[in-house]
This record gives structure tokens, C-alpha cells and sequence, in this order.
């Protein structure tokens, strides 16, 4: 896979001079919104900067919610009750070729993928390794990655898809049910922290890529597309809370706490590192998103909507 290092543009950093950063506390008393919908995972840990109440960008307070499930924030994108929605790249790709009025504006999180495995089961008979969510992402860039000789050593391995949720393979895993699952984080570092015996075996996403994929969409309601200015000072924002969550404040540290994102402190930073939290405009990364566009239409062209979206898509500017 091709990897191109893409630089924001100077307007971010002019814009964040003038106004003293991209965004600032508001007391006024009437004024529009800008409604975000934020799923919890690493798409929300990338910006729990903005769940500080009274923020605003542009004369815009910004309203921010988390949720539970992509399903709750795509009944939302359908209704157009919700300006930016972060979801999964994959769905966002289904959403747009099915029609939904949102295009990508950008990319927060950079793959969190890794083969967990238990020590010492290496000689087991049984080779197994258990997957959740059969033609999602996750599944997809692991059977891509058994034919590559980069795990040759786990290609015979069969993929089990029997629960549904990470949580299930996790609770699998301390059992001793499971000795091989493919995760994300939080759940690789929750593991690994309860289990000493549990270890990484192979990060997928760096496998993949050596920067990882565009594993999440930052989407836009296609009203707004053409605002260059609100376009360029929401680079600039998200571009400045990716930035903030890697320097582990323990105020934003806290944050994620409160918000039920993550359970403890312990072994934080390592899991905010795995997930490879950095924004990134989709106008700068057309070719990492053709690639994951690519992969995923020729092993389950219906997890994207039955074709590679075209090239409105993505919000150039």
C-alpha cells in the first residue's frame, strides 16, 4: 500500500493565531449550532476536547453528544438533525452511495487492529482465530493481510466469527475459550492489563500500511460543503484536539474517564498510541481512502454500498 505524509495547510495555522486557537468559550446568549454526533471509541477519545460545554467556532456553539451505536447516529444523518457525524470509513462510503447528504471532510483515527494472542498455545492443534462483526473492517483487512506473506505464519489459521461483540471475545479470551482474536482498542489494552499471558502478536493496521488505514470518517452535512471558511477552521479544530489527546493532559485524561471511554488511567497513553489518533483532511489523503475503497469492494462490495463512491465524496478545498 502507498503511503503519503500530508502537511495541514498554513491557513490552519494562520486561522489559529488570529482567534487564539480554533476554538473559545461563548456567553452569548442566542446563536446558531453546529450539532456533532461522536461515537464512543477512538473517534470520541480523538475529540474529547470538544465536550467542554460553551464552545463555539465561527459565531456556532458546538452541541456535542456521544453515542453507543452507529445505528443511533445514522438515524440522525437520515432525519439531517446533526451537522458532523464521526463514523466508522466503511459505513460513512455505504451511507454516501446509498444516498445520505453527508461527504467526508476528514480522518481522526489511523487503524487500531491487532492480533491478541495467549502465551504458549503457538503448538495448539486447534488454529483458530475469533473476529467479530463477519464482512466488517476489521475481518476484512485480516483475511486480506492471510494472504499476504507478512502472516504466513497465520495463514491456515480459521477465522470464528461466534460472538458478536468485543466485549464477548474479551470475556472469551480471560476465560481461556479464546487464545486468538483480532481487536481494537480500548479492548486490546483492557485485555492484556486483566491477563499477563495475553500479548500482541501483530498490529494489522501497521502491517496494512506503515501509517496505518483512514479508519474513521469525520462527516459533513452537504449544506455546509461549500463554507470554505467553516471548512478550514474545522481542519484547524480537529487537527488541534487530535493534537491535544497525544500530549495526555490529565485534565482530558479525566475527561475520558467521566465519559465512560475508558475504565481507568492505567496503561492510558500506550492505548492512545495504538490508536493512532491524528486528523487528517480527506482532500490530503484521497489515495489512502482509494486504497481502503479498494480493498473493501473486492472482498464485500456491499459493506460500502455496492460501489467506490465517486469523487464527491470527499470535500476538496
Amino acid at each position: 500500500m502507498r503511503r503519503i505524509v500530508y502537511l495541514i495547510p498554513v491557513i490552519c495555522l494562520a486561522l489559529t493565531v488570529i482567534i487564539g486557537g480554533c476554538w473559545q468559550k461563548n456567553d452569548k446568549a442566542s446563536m446558531s449550532s453546529l450539532r456533532v454526533a461522536l461515537l464512543k471509541g477512538p473517534s470520541a477519545m480523538a475529540f474529547i476536547s470538544l465536550s467542554d460545554s460553551g464552545r463555539y467556532l465561527q459565531d456556532k456553539s458546538l452541541d456535542v453528544d456521544l453515542y453507543d451505536s452507529p445505528a443511533q447516529i445514522q438515524a440522525l444523518m437520515t432525519q439531517g438533525t446533526v451537522d458532523i457525524a464521526v463514523l466508522p470509513m466503511a459505513l460513512a462510503a455505504n451511507l454516501y452511495n446509498k444516498g445520505v447528504d453527508y461527504s467526508l471532510l476528514g480522518c481522526p483515527v489511523w487503524g487500531n487492529l491487532f492480533w491478541i494472542s495467549k502465551k504458549g498455545t503457538l503448538s495448539a492443534d486447534k488454529k483458530e482465530v475469533y473476529i467479530f462483526g463477519q464482512g466488517s473492517t476489521p475481518d476484512l483487512i485480516t483475511r486480506y493481510l492471510q494472504c499476504q506473506e507478512s502472516l504466513i505464519s497465520v495463514k491456515n489459521y480459521h477465522i470464528v466469527y461466534t460472538y458478536n461483540t468485543p466485549q464477548e471475545i474479551v470475556r472469551g479470551l480471560w476465560g481461556g475459550i479464546v487464545t486468538d482474536a483480532v481487536l481494537p482498542e480500548p479492548f486490546v489494552s483492557m485485555s492484556l492489563h486483566k491477563d499477563s499471558s495475553l500479548y500482541i502478536r501483530y498490529d494489522l493496521a501497521e502491517l496494512f500500511s506503515p501509517g496505518g488505514f483512514p479508519q474513521t470518517a469525520v462527516l459533513l452535512r452537504n449544506e455546509l460543503r461549500d463554507d470554505t471558511v467553516l471548512i478550514r477552521s474545522l481542519d484547524c479544530l480537529f487537527k488541534e484536539c487530535t493534537v491535544n489527546i497525544n500530549k495526555y493532559s490529565p485534565d482530558l485524561i479525566n475527561r475520558l474517564v467521566k465519559k465512560k471511554l475508558i475504565s481507568d488511567t492505567v496503561g492510558v497513553k500506550s492505548l492512545i498510541q495504538h490508536c493512532r489518533i491524528i486528523y487528517r483532511p480527506a482532500s490530503f489523503i484521497y489515495e489512502d481512502i482509494a486504497d481502503l475503497m479498494n480493498l473493501l469492494y473486492l472482498y464485500q462490495p456491499k459493506s460500502i454500498g455496492g460501489k467506490i463512491p465517486d469523487k464527491e465524496f470527499i470535500i476538496y478545498h
